[in-house]
């Protein structure tokens, strides 16, 4: 079942550890924003399409991210920093202001937009991110291969 079907693309769906909320990815406004909708389930478990929805993202953002207790929401920025917003979605849903946490080194594909693999992650508590970095080698490490390496065990 569809819980969101519109005319414009949503993408990265995350539910919220609860699975009373879904934090997607939407062009409808032009670019890509994060928005949560809430989803509600029938007795039999069957989730039913979305409830509402709001921005969470307002300069651009992708690939949302929930902390383990629903209370915060981590999303991309344009530029590829991790922001974070304090959630509180009981009934009601309301948020901060996204902040920006931290801006890893420039250099860094956050997204591979033909395979839609995400790379990055968030620990549970919020308190560790997973996050690629460049090597800080400026060339690989050498090595030596040995061909027919058979023929030194003869000498």
């Amino acid at each position: 079942m569809q819980i969101l079907a519109t005319e414009f693309s949503e993408t990265r769906g995350r539910f919220s550890p609860d699975m009373r909320w879904i934090a997607y990815v939407s062009d409808e406004n032009g670019i890509d924003e994060v928005f949560v909708g809430k989803i509600s389930r029938s007795p039999d478990g069957t989730i039913s399409p979305i409830e509402g929805k709001w921005q969470i993202s307002r300069e651009g953002g992708s690939e949302p991210r929930w902390r383990g207790d629903s209370k915060e929401l981590y999303f991309r920025n344009p530029d590829g920093g991790v922001m974070a917003v304090e959630v509180a979605a009981d009934e009601i849903f309301q948020s901060l202001k996204p902040k920006l946490l931290f801006q890893p080194p420039s250099g860094i594909s956050i997204l591979d937009s033909i395979t839609l693999i995400s790379s990055w992650d968030v620990t549970s508590d919020g308190n560790r991110f997973l996050i690629p970095t460049p090597s800080a080698e400026s060339s690989p490490t050498p090595f030596t291969s040995i061909i027919n390496w058979t023929s030194l065990l003869e000498q």
